[in-house]
């Protein structure tokens, strides 16, 4: 059975209009960061559930900027999660001497924020800031844009079992 946003186990969290207000305000931070750089910014998205939120955001900065992808996994395809990270596409960055922003769609534990931003600096960075876009412990990112509880979402690119991604607000999956 297909589920859809009209299934009772999904709980509206975050319409998409609330959702676009949210992206003008992070764009809004990364411009105002930028105002004395000379090189573009290179903003690093981590695929694939921050797709729909780098999408809109690069549609809103005025900030010059370049823009590449890398992959943090430890969830399979059921949805269980496997324990240990993995980070892939970093090695295929330009990182020497840049100013990166590392763009993800939410913080539950940071392990992830944090891996990827010390593997990014190792790589050769000159700094790392982070935006996400949900955060369940604010402390871990430069800017996040909405503060949630402790719970599983869905949709605006976010997935459960490679389902969902595709819904235009955000949702909690009720159990």
């Amino acid at each position: 059975m297909a589920v859809n946003s009209s299934s009772p186990n999904l709980k509206l969290l975050i319409p998409r209009e609330v959702l676009a207000a949210g992206v003008q305000s992070a764009a809004g931070w990364i411009d105002a960061q930028q105002t004395e750089a000379v090189e573009p910014l290179l903003i690093v998205a981590i695929l694939k559930s921050s797709i729909c939120f780098v999408a809109d955001l690069i549609r809103q900065i005025k900030t010059p900027f370049h823009l590449d992808f890398i992959r943090c996994s430890s969830y399979g395809m059921k949805g269980v999660h496997k324990g240990e990270l993995q980070i892939q596409g970093i090695e295929n960055l330009d990182l020497k001497g840049r100013r990166v922003l590392l763009v993800d769609d939410i913080v539950d534990s940071g392990e992830t924020l944090q891996r990827a931003k010390e593997a990014l600096l190792k790589g050769g960075a000159s700094s790392v800031e982070t935006l996400v876009l949900l955060s369940k412990n604010s402390s871990l990112a430069s800017f996040v844009v909405f503060e949630i509880p402790d719970q599983f979402v869905v949709g605006y690119g976010m997935d459960y079992k490679e389902e969902l991604r595709g819904l235009l607000h955000l949702y909690a999956l009720q159990e």
